[in-house]
């Protein structure tokens, strides 16, 4: 299994923040697994609903899905993807530092799956680079608003 936590603070209160990151349409500008939402967004972001996804975390592109596992507004947000033989569980939690900040935190847990199991290692190195990357996105895109 393939792991990586990752934590930004940013100058944004958490009702922001748990808003726009629970904002489908407007996943890809900061999540750098996600290329594109492809159906289902016409629906509430909530617990057991499924979004059709272009992901983009390797080479090309791949669809798949995202599954709404657990919503605890304001709290904690569980998805499962499932795409191009990797489950993924993404679990986001959200802490307010006062009354305009927020701590963001994105733990992806990865599990290939049949002949992806041999590229474990570049996924590794993946994973931590995209979780990373996409937290910094997230803190520049709300803190530029």
């Amino acid at each position: 299994m393939v792991t990586s936590t990752e934590s930004v603070l940013i100058g944004r209160p958490l009702p922001e923040v748990f808003a726009f990151t629970v904002n489908l349409p407007v996943r890809p500008t900061w999540d750098r697994d996600i290329d594109a939402v492809l159906h289902g967004t016409e629906s509430e972001f909530g617990v057991g609903r499924e979004y059709r996804m272009r992901f983009a975390p390797f080479l090309s592109d791949t669809e798949g899905t995202l599954t709404v596992v657990e919503v605890a507004p304001g709290e904690r947000v569980v998805e499962h993807y499932d795409f191009a033989g990797l489950i993924w569980l993404v679990i986001c939690t959200y802490v307010a530092e006062g009354s305009d900040a927020t701590r963001f935190t994105r733990s992806v847990e990865v599990e290939p799956a049949g002949m992806v199991k041999l590229a474990t290692p570049f996924l590794s190195q993946r994973v931590n680079r995209n979780n990373r990357q996409s937290l910094l996105a997230l803190k520049h895109v709300l803190e530029s608003a």
